[in-house]
């Protein structure tokens, strides 16, 4: 697990709409890991948040890091209400 693979991720999730719409389209909290796994993408949720946090020049808590989630998805979550988030969400549950 690194920063350096948590870094990547987030520049893909910036730079890669197909990536980003696989991961907010996931069926389930096991289609982001097998996506994740595939993408070689190895990260824990603290890396995450402070790369994230970094980039944002501040730290971030899960919840907020949800809650921006759900701004980058703002027009799935508008038309298809917070639920188009949940998998992810719950994804960030699982990172140790």
């Amino acid at each position: 697990m690194s920063v350096e693979s948590a870094k990547a991720f987030c520049v893909c999730m910036m730079s890669d709409e197909d990536f980003r719409n696989a991961i907010g389209c996931a069926a389930s909290v096991e289609a982001i890991s097998d996506l994740m796994k595939a993408e070689n993408y190895d990260f824990t949720q603290d890396e995450l948040l402070r790369v994230i946090g970094e980039l944002m020049g501040n730290s971030l808590t899960l919840d907020e890091l949800k809650e921006l989630l759900k701004e980058v998805y703002e027009d799935q979550v508008a038309e298809k209400g917070d639920a188009y988030t949940a998998n992810l969400c719950a994804w960030l549950d699982t990172l140790a």
